[in-house]
């Protein structure tokens, strides 16, 4: 099973990853916002160094307060 995906099994994939998180909130009235990005430091991958996979992620929620 050859093929240009070069994932065959989970063992090409790590166990843990190091990453680094950064964000801010904001509470206004009854609303609270919250942005964050986490930036991937390791590669995922454990085969060949020519392919990296990292674990970048942006995520932004929106809330309501009832207390």
């Amino acid at each position: 099973m050859g093929g240009l995906w070069p994932l065959q099994s989970k063992d090409d994939l790590k166990n843990s990853v190091w990453s680094a998180q950064m964000g801010a909130g904001m509470d206004v009235l009854f609303m609270t916002l919250d942005v964050r990005y986490e930036l991937g430091i390791d590669n995922l991958y454990n085969g060949s160094n020519d392919l990296s996979l990292k674990n970048n992620m942006f995520n932004v929620s929106l809330g309501i307060k009832f207390l």
